[in-house]
């Protein structure tokens, strides 16, 4: 058993890993409105306590890989709790280190992990920050590894793990002919969705060129036609489809589509007046059109929505409207969703100011006001 502690070291939840053979490999406590599996990482707390000026942060699959790497000295070890790393957890991890390696069995399956973990870390990835996976030879893990060879061998290992660019084009290339103009052009259509959701940097536009110098025309005609995100999400299939594990990372959306749909939610619940001015994506957005619902009671979903015509937003808006949420199909269980959405976006909120305080308390930067709210938080 490990117990698992949210950033500020309170325990929240437990993770069992089993001792002989068997199914399931690790049980987590089940979700509750203080524990999302999706959101929390093994060992975060610890490593943040433990690492003066933390700069990278390893991401391994179990808890004992956590274990024995603090046991050996490598103390910047975090686990995702038995599942693929989220894009919650990954956002989590780069607002403390600008540097974060994947930690994966070379195996089949180790491969399809990392895979995930790439997709998950492109619309995350800015410049400034850097992802690099490593792969273990077969029938190896980090626990086995770092016992063996010792920690300055494991930290050699770790400094030579390859940037998430070069392991997304090997893996595109594995399979394609890019000797023939069919193999580029198939080499284009599967790289340009990807990157597609990469936001605009310098390193968007490299990963472009590159793409570029290995098909034959210019990065301006490759982004000039690449799939949108919106695109994209407007192809793949309705959530209906999709896991619940994949809804829940979207709780932003969920939220505002469901307040869209559904305008006497307002009513039910309500909206934190932090929303209003919070630097998250989507967060003021959410919080507009609760307001505008306060202040129109009987307003319905197409005039909410009218509001909207002649803003910035409209677009996106007009997407979620048709959204299909996850578990909404009862009446009574659009207020339950609704209200776990808004929950989690606030200890999300909570989190991320959190850290900025903290971050700004050591370097003695706190107003009397800024450290009364981190005093405030503290004691959540």
């Amino acid at each position: 058993m490990f117990p698992i502690l949210d950033r500020r070291g309170r325990t929240i939840a437990f993770g069992g890993r089993i001792i002989d053979d068997g199914e399931p490999k690790y049980l987590n406590s089940p979700e509750t409105p203080v524990f999302h599996k999706g959101y929390e990482l093994y060992g975060f707390y610890e490593a943040r306590q433990t690492v003066r000026n933390l700069q990278r942060i390893l991401v391994v699959e179990g808890y004992m890989d956590v274990v024995a790497l603090a046991q050996n000295g490598i103390e910047y070890a975090v686990a995702s709790l038995g599942t693929a790393t989220t894009k919650d957890q990954i956002q989590k991890l780069f607002r403390s280190v600008h540097q974060v390696i994947f930690c994966y069995d070379g195996d089949q399956a180790g491969k399809k992990a990392a895979w995930r973990a790439l997709e998950n870390t492109l619309p995350i990835l800015r410049d400034g920050l850097e992802a690099r996976f490593l792969f273990l030879p077969d029938g190896e893990d980090p626990d086995s590894m770092v016992r063996n060879e010792g920690k300055q061998a494991f930290e050699i290992r770790l400094n030579s793990a390859i940037p998430l660019s070069e392991f997304l084009f090997d893996k595109l290339l594995k399979d394609i002919d890019i000797s023939s103009m069919d193999g580029k052009a198939r080499l284009a259509k599967n790289a340009k969705p990807l990157l597609a959701t990469v936001p605009e940097s310098v390193l968007r536009d490299l990963m472009y060129k590159r793409l570029a110098e290995l098909v034959g025309i210019s990065d301006q005609r490759l982004q000039g036609g690449h799939v949108s995100p919106e695109t994209e999400i407007k192809k793949r299939p309705a959530a209906s489809s999709r896991t619940n594990r994949e809804i829940k990372q979207n709780a932003t959306r969920d939220a505002i589509a469901l307040l869209l749909q559904h305008p006497e939610l307002a009513k039910q619940a309500n909206v934190p007046d932090f929303f209003a001015t919070a630097s998250i994506q989507g967060f003021s957005l959410l919080y507009a059109l609760y307001q505008t619902v306060q202040n129109n009671p009987e307003i319905s979903s197409s005039a909410l929505l009218e509001r909207w015509r002649d803003k910035k937003d409209f677009e996106i808006l007009h997407k979620l409207i048709q959204r299909n949420v996850f578990g909404t199909d009862e009446k009574a269980s659009q207020l339950i969703v609704f209200s776990d959405a808004i929950l989690r976006l606030t200890m999300k909120y909570r989190d991320e100011r959190f850290e900025i305080l903290e971050t700004r308390l050591k370097q003695g930067g706190l107003s009397e006001t800024e450290l009364e709210e981190y005093k405030s938080l503290l004691a959540r």
